[in-house]
């Protein structure tokens, strides 16, 4: 019976019969009977029936099964798909031929020895309906024989394997293997090629062999080898052991507490939830180990731990080898060398000093990512990068590269010949000791090279550059020039000096110092001479600079007339401390700034300084002439502003009680020991004025000296001033 070039429909009539489909995609049905079926072009399905059937499945991507009896099948042409059935009841022969064809096995039956070869093409195998009781195994020949499987039952030219559920044993050959175990205990080898190799569910053992290879370990305590190659294993769940081998592989542990190696090449290994173990080997490698309490080892090459999933803030100490918070809570660290951060406020501190692996010495690379980071490379010549958020980052010794990115970032290069850029915002880029490279970038930068022969350059933006008589020799000053010329950058100068202009370019010139070094400057708006001369306290002698003042000298006060200092303080903050600590940065208080003669000069304190008011308002609101303000929180009323300086050296004046004294003019407070002032101070300062007053070491806080006047909150001070 013969069909036509339509999409026929054809059925035997129980005996031996012929059935021939042509064209088009066609059903052939022989039933009973030694059939002979050809589906010819198309894509058909082609049914043998019981009996000894001869099946040609044509051109086209056909669907055969063969049914009981002694067939011999030919699929022909095409994506074929061949079904067994429950079980090869007979001795079958059969040949998927070309394409990418799946031959689907349920049972084999004793007695019977099959022979299915797939052919040319990606082909598979799939056992999966054989019964979970029954273990076997499959080798793959790279002269496309293969192993025996059940009852003399030989496979050939397949590529591809599906177990069933028991413990399944497959090997595969050079070409490109997939291999599934599904459930049960399996054994899958891959051999040469870039195979894929699943493991389904169960303890698994898994080896890539050579080449490139996908090893998935799937539910259950699995054992997984990459061999050579850059491969892919990903243990899923389970306590799984995970073996990279040579070449750049990816390590996934999944769930649970896994073992992840690396060994040689640049690896990346990422330990999913659980308290993981990853070795990184030799090579450059990633570590990232997820949630839980991990052990981080890099080994020898250049490695990195990868905190850029963890969902809150990090806190990692190399040098200590220990960390904090979100996924970094509870690791252990060793051998690693770089920090990748996460989007959160993260701390990442360096080891001090360099690691060597063989010839080849290795720092610490920082990258603090979103979030307001804090960063110190302690010894060594690191790079740090903030990128997004206002960071702080501290170099530390040795050539340093530090990059704060975008944000108001605080960045202090150390010791060394540094590189600093402070990127996108307003920033503070220090470069310390060295010859250091410092550039602010866009925003309205401060810079402060320090000593050395440093190149400062603003960049976009009104910048402030600072630089100091006797550690500027040697540097080369360049504001820029914004498109629009619209930026006003600033140099401020300390010391004895001399400024030489460019007749031809009045922005651009050169510092003479007083020891006759110099400091070229280019693109500079305005020139500041910050010679800060000391603070004037009205003394008997008259007004004596603060600094000339000694114990036992007698200071005017607005209650006790002239009382004798009994202690100086002082304390020098230098750009390490401010960098920190920005909120010491001074404040000004200008000419008449309180009235229309106080103070009588610009008048710097240090922010909590307090100054006294007094008006009807403050008896209004306080029932008290005369009440003390603190510097602080006067900032934005006309005149009095926070500074940013690169040093600062605040002194204090100690009386046998707090007193107002006359600075600049202006009324003021003295030093008022307490338990926060004194716990400030350095260890010789606190121990000399505990000598001074040893009854000062029992006061309890701000319960020392009681204050001269009442003393304003912020929101008292802003109601005191409001217009």
């Amino acid at each position: 019976m013969n069909g036509t070039a339509d999409a026929d429909t054809i059925t035997g009539l129980g005996g031996n019969d012929r059935l021939t489909g042509y064209a088009g995609d066609d059903l052939l049905d022989g039933g009973t009977g030694n059939d002979t079926l050809d589906g010819g072009d198309g894509n058909d399905s082609l049914l043998g029936g019981d009996g000894t059937d001869s099946i040609l499945g044509g051109t086209g991507n056909d669907t055969i099964e063969g049914g009981a009896g002694n067939d011999t099948i030919r699929a022909g042409a095409g994506d074929d798909v061949w079904f067994a059935g429950d079980s090869l009841s007979g001795t079958d022969l059969v040949y998927l031929e070309d394409g990418n064809d799946l031959a689907y096995v349920g049972w084999f039956t004793a007695g019977s020895p099959d022979t299915i070869d797939g052919g040319t093409g990606n082909d598979t195998i799939s056992l999966q309906s054989i019964p979970d009781t029954t273990d076997f195994g499959i080798t793959l020949n790279d002269d496309g024989t293969s192993t025996t499987i059940l009852f003399g039952t030989v496979v050939n030219n397949f590529e591809n394997v599906i177990g069933n559920g028991a413990n399944n044993a497959l090997t595969g050959n050079s070409a490109a293997n997939s291999l599934s175990g599904l459930a049960g205990n399996d054994t899958l080898v891959g051999n040469a090629g870039n195979d894929t190799l699943d493991g389904g569910t169960g303890a698994d053992s898994l080896s890539g062999g050579a080449d490139n290879d996908t090893l998935i370990g799937g539910d259950g305590n699995d054992t997984l080898d990459g061999g050579t190659g850059n491969d892919w294993l990903t243990g899923d769940t389970g306590a799984d052991s995970l073996l990279g081998g040579d070449g750049n592989d990816t390590l996934l542990g999944g769930a649970d507490n896994d073992t992840l190696s690396g060994d040689a090449g640049n690896d990346t290994l990422s330990g999913g939830t659980g308290n993981d173990a990853l070795y990184g080997g030799t090579g450059n490698d990633t570590l990232a180990g997820g949630a839980g309490a991990d052990i981080l080892s890099g080994g020898s090459g250049m490695d990195y731990a990868d905190y850029t999933a963890s969902g809150s803030g990090v806190s990692v100490n190399l040098a200590a080898g220990t960390g904090a918070g979100g996924d970094a809570a509870g690791d252990s660290l060793s051998g690693i060398d770089g920090i990748y951060g996460s989007a959160h406020d993260d701390t990442l501190i360096g080891f001090d000093g360099e690691v060597t692996s063989g010839t080849d010495a290795y720092t610490n690379v920082f990258y603090g990512g979103a979030g307001n980071d804090y960063m110190d490379g302690a010894g060594g010549s690191d790079s740090l990068y903030g990128d997004e958020g206002n960071d702080t980052i501290l170099g530390g010794a040795g050539n340093d590269l530090v990059a704060g990115g975008t944000g108001n970032d605080s960045l202090d290069g150390g010791s060394g010949n540094d590189t600093v850029d402070g990127g996108d915002g307003d920033d503070t880029v220090l470069g310390g000791a060295g010859d250091d490279a410092l550039t602010g970038g866009a925003g309205n930068d401060l810079l402060y090279g320090g000593a050395g022969a440093d190149t400062i350059t603003g960049g976009a933006g009104s910048d402030t550059i600072v630089i100091y008589a006797g550690e500027s020799a040697g540097d080369v000053i360049i504001g820029a020039e914004d498109a629009d010329s619209s930026d006003y950058d600033v140099l401020e100068l300390h010391g004895d000096y001399t400024v030489v202009r460019d007749p031809n370019d009045w922005e651009s010139g050169t510092i003479l110092w007083a020891d006759g070094s110099t400091t070229s400057f280019q693109n500079i708006e305005k020139i500041i001479p910050c010679f800060t001369p000391g603070t004037l306290i009205e003394t008997r002698r008259g007004p004596v600079a603060v600094e000339d003042l000694a114990p036992g000298d007698r200071v005017l006060t607005r209650d006790n007339g002239y009382q004798p200092i009994r202690w100086i303080g002082q304390r020098a903050l230098g750009p390490a401390d401010l960098v920190l600590r920005p909120q010491l940065q001074p404040v000004r208080i200008a000419r008449g700034a309180l009235s229309a003669n106080e103070p009588e000069a610009d008048l710097i304190v240090s922010p909590q300084h307090r100054m006294l008011l007094s008006g009807s308002r403050a008896e209004l609101f306080f029932g008290e002439p005369e009440v003390l303000a603190a510097a602080l929180h006067m900032v934005g009323r006309p005149g009095i502003t926070r500074l940013t300086c690169a040093r600062v050296t605040y002194l204090h004046l100690l009386f046998d009680s707090h007193e107002i004294i006359r600075a600049n003019g202006a009324w003021t407070e003295s030093y008022q020991p307490g338990k926060a002032t004194l716990g400030a101070m350095s260890d010789p300062q606190r121990k000399e004025i505990l000598d001074i007053f040893p009854e000062l070491a029992e006061i309890e806080a701000e319960n020392g000296w009681a204050a001269a006047r009442l003393s304003l909150k912020a929101h008292e001070v802003r109601l005191m001033l409001a217009a």
